[in-house]
């Protein structure tokens, strides 16, 4: 019995060792954003080079990246497939664009998160307001940006931003 305890023991040690750690939650708002279980904030006005190389690292990889012509002027893009795609101008990280494929926890002080209803959103921000758009619905909410596709209470974010982007309307 003594060695059953023992062996007993030893496996839930052993479990609970191999237990994912709890998550760090990710920060996307007005100033810049913070990745999931990392520590570094990256704010609007830092270096490509550096956001590009800091980004890559979590992701594992570099990004696509591409030119667009703008309202705001030309845009380099860079895009990891992961649901992350920074905007920069003139070296200098300048606007985020999110959608759900961006894993992990992620918040903001205003709540506009992914998974987040209109409903939600109203009840915890009286004055919140959705406006009609070419392509769903779109709100403003303490410097974020977002959109729903399709309407009703039970509606969920499903596109955020910040900052400066080509946002075709």
């Amino acid at each position: 019995m003594k060695h059953f305890a023992a062996l007993a023991l030893s496996f839930v040690l052993a479990t609970s060792a191999l237990a994912t750690p709890p998550q760090t939650p990710g920060v996307i708002d007005q100033h810049g954003f913070r990745l999931v279980n990392t520590q570094r904030s990256v704010a609007f006005g830092e270096a490509q080079a550096d956001v590009i190389a800091h980004v890559s690292g979590v992701f594992g990889g570099p990004p696509t990246l591409s030119q667009e012509q703008c309202r705001t002027g030309a845009l380099t893009q860079a895009d990891w497939g992961k649901g992350l795609k920074l905007s920069f101008q003139d070296g200098k990280l300048v606007g985020w664009t999110a959608d759900p494929r961006l894993e992990g926890a992620y918040t903001n002080r205003a709540g506009t998160v992914f998974g987040r209803t209109v409903a939600a959103l109203r009840a915890a921000s009286p004055g919140f307001m959705l406006m009609d758009a070419v392509k769903g619905r779109e709100f403003a909410f303490d410097g974020v940006y977002g959109r729903v596709l399709r309407s009703g209470q039970d509606a969920t974010i499903d596109l955020l931003w910040a900052g400066a982007g080509c946002y075709r309307r």
